[in-house]
């Protein structure tokens, strides 16, 4: 009798836990965000190189690397944007690799160029991006980006933000005022940048 009931129970622990076939995602719905992504290659997440937008007019710089943490670096790179990662994208552009750094300086650098966007953003929201390099690469990046109404960076000419920035006198980490007044911090201080 255990012998019986200790097989139906290796039989039932056995049935529930395989199937004959094998569990299947649904393919995304084609024409959305998510169908573009995960076409034939790699899918990578964006590394995003600006994180304040605005509505209007907006820059979106970024880089395209693989799982490896190979830099991708095509001239070109086609670039969507939507509500939703399995919504339609709503505008579509080419995001072009520029240059970073200063030329004839910045020759060791792992990244010397990144990508940049340009579209239009009427309305404030979350949005997703993807962009898929135009090359021998078959890879795509997705990031999602977050458009506010307005800036958090203040414009040119408007006033900094207040800040509590040190200063010698109210420090701790520098020596005593006696010290400070004295001829030989002077000469530590002072007189030694001159020399």
């Amino acid at each position: 009798m255990r012998a019986s009931a200790a097989f139906v129970l290796i039989a039932l622990v056995t049935a529930c836990g395989s199937t004959s076939h094998p569990v299947q995602r649904s393919a995304p719905k084609p024409g959305t965000l998510e169908a573009l992504w995960k076409q034939p290659g790699e899918s990578v997440a964006l590394i995003l190189g600006s994180t304040d937008f605005s509505t209007g007019n907006v820059r979106i710089s970024f880089l395209v690397v693989n799982s490896r943490g190979r830099v991708i670096e095509s001239p070109k790179a086609r670039f969507w944007i939507a509500r939703a990662i399995t919504a339609a994208p709503f505008r579509q552009t080419v995001a072009r690799l520029e240059s970073v750094g200063v030329p004839g300086v910045s020759k060791d650098e792992s990244v010397k160029a990144l990508y940049v966007a340009h579209l239009r953003v009427p309305v404030a929201g979350t949005y997703y991006v993807l962009a898929r390099p135009v090359g021998a690469v078959r890879i795509g990046g997705l990031a999602q980006v977050v458009v506010n109404e307005h800036s958090s960076t203040p414009e040119v000419g408007e006033k900094a933000y207040p800040s509590k920035t040190p200063t010698l006198a109210s420090t701790t980490i520098f020596p005593s005022s006696s010290l400070r007044s004295s001829r030989r911090w002077r000469w530590i201080v002072c007189d030694r940048k001159y020399r």
